[in-house]
């Protein structure tokens, strides 16, 4: 840099000279060190992506760094909570943070309707329950049903207030002597909802034929009031004109499902 001040004609330049530190100096290194901050400031990753700052905010005209904002189409501002304000994040005019609260409300209010759905669909089952094959003995001759072998109970809750049961046994034998004999599968549900001999399957045998055997199954379905009921399996014999007849009953069973 030039020298600033020249010497009077009349004074020897070896007797005065300008000073090498001075304003002079002191102003060519504020120019230096004022280029040099320009020149960082143009490079400044946080300034090429268009970001702002302002007191207790950080705004951006380009959230992706390449220069503009066409792509995204948005300005923005992003406010931290570290003001003792609660946080938030603008884009297009529009919180991020609430819609996204609203949104993640509306996930919490429909994971409340899942909940209830997977509990109604685990409330939907089916039960079954067996018992061992039996012979009734001889049976009396009096053309009435007699209950036999152990009773099949199944309690279950049924919250949807539907259920079908179904009842029956591997095979029924009925042997009617001179007379008849009728082997019977059957079911009754507690509250009086349904009795023995309501819903039943059977199987006959009546001379001159001697003994028949068949398999039952008879299914029915309910629409009950909600609640807990249990449903009882129960074979049943009825005999005739004869006093040795009888039936036998292989692998009795009871089956409930509840549904929807």
């Amino acid at each position: 840099m030039a020298d600033e001040w020249t010497p009077p004609t009349e004074v020897s330049s070896s007797d005065f000279r300008a000073p090498r530190q001075g304003f002079g100096v002191l102003l060519a290194r504020m120019s230096r060190l004022a280029a040099r901050i320009a020149a960082l400031e143009g490079s400044s990753p946080l300034r090429q992506a268009g970001v702002r700052g302002r007191p207790g905010m950080l705004s951006s005209l380009d959230f992706d760094g390449d220069g503009g904002h066409v792509n995204l189409g948005t300005t923005g501002w992003m406010l931290g909570a570290a003001d003792g304000g609660p946080s938030f994040f603008i884009l297009n005019g529009r919180l991020v943070i609430e819609e996204l609260d609203a949104q993640a409300a509306a996930l919490a209010a429909q994971d409340v309707v899942i909940a209830g759905q997977v509990s109604d669909l685990a409330s939907r089952i089916a039960v079954t329950a067996s018992a061992p094959t039996f012979n009734t003995g001889s049976l009396p001759n009096d053309a009435t049903f007699h209950v036999y072998g152990p009773d099949i109970p199944i309690t279950v809750s049924v919250p949807t207030g539907r259920i079908i049961v179904t009842v029956g046994c591997g095979q029924a034998t009925a042997t009617s002597g001179a007379g008849a004999v009728t082997a019977e599968a059957t079911f009754s549900i507690s509250g009086g909802i349904s009795a023995y001999g309501d819903v039943y399957a059977r199987n006959y045998a009546g001379a001159p034929t001697v003994t028949s055997g068949a398999s039952l199954m008879v299914q029915r379905a309910f629409v009950l009031t909600p609640g807990t009921y249990t449903i009882t399996g129960k074979m049943r014999a009825w005999a005739s004109g004869t006093s040795t007849g009888s039936a036998n009953f292989s692998n009795p069973y009871i089956t409930v499902q509840v549904t929807g």
